[in-house]
């Protein structure tokens, strides 16, 4: 389920992280606008070829570095939505005592939260993106209750495909309400799975109504 930020009730950050290089060798980003011209040809090579396998490990290593650039993680973006779940939370935002951070002044009602994990390669495109939501209340000082909503991921670079949410949970931890899930992609044609990563993403509710994302898989 998607939905878009509104109000002032809303906070949005952004972290980067280095992500694994994985199987491959040779992990950089192209080395010259030539080479960026080069590497969708030798993309296609490798992806419709009826031994995707045997093709790759005939390339030269510039040709090889030019695939891993446009196809392995590189980095991930971390973001956070909020948005009021109740006539409460609904009040508070109009009021304008959206929070800004714990301990500030305290929005009391009920909030929906949702963190979303997108990885990009190296050349700049964005491989897949994955996500996580809650539902957390809170009377403006504890948090009262808490719930996993739904998960889900997408794929936007070909021969990255979506295996859908292997784990999950969610709890209140710290004064917060937690979800978390964890996404498998992988990265595969022709039969050869290149690369297969898990991808941690929770949202943790705060009191205060404030939402924070990050990369784990637990409550704790």
């Amino acid at each position: 389920m998607h939905f878009r930020p509104v109000t002032r009730a809303n906070i949005s950050r952004l972290v980067v992280g280095t992500a694994a290089a994985g199987l491959l060798v040779g992990l950089a980003a192209p080395a010259s606008s030539a080479a960026q011209d080069k590497a969708p040809a030798t993309a296609a090579a490798v992806l419709q070829a009826a031994d995707p396998q045997a093709t790759y490990a005939q390339l030269s290593a510039d040709e090889r570095a030019e695939f891993n650039a446009r196809y392995l993680p590189a980095s991930t973006t971390v973001t956070e939505e909020i948005k009021p779940a109740d006539a409460t939370a609904f009040k508070s935002a109009a009021a304008g005592i959206a929070p800004n951070s714990i301990g500030e002044v305290q929005a009391s009602g009920c909030w929906y939260g949702k963190a979303t994990g997108s990885s990009r390669a190296a050349a700049g495109n964005t491989l897949y993106t994955f996500w996580v939501e809650n539902t957390w209340c809170s009377n403006g000082s504890r948090v009262t209750s808490n719930s996993y909503r739904t998960a889900d991921g997408e794929t936007s670079t070909p021969g990255w495909r979506y295996e859908g949410v292997q784990t999950k949970g969610a709890g209140i931890v710290g004064n917060q309400g937690r979800a978390w899930a964890k996404h498998l992609f992988v990265l595969g044609v022709g039969g050869w799975d290149i690369q297969s990563p898990n991808e941690c993403i929770r949202v943790k509710g705060a009191a205060s109504g404030t939402a924070y994302a990050d990369r784990v898989c637990s409550i704790m």
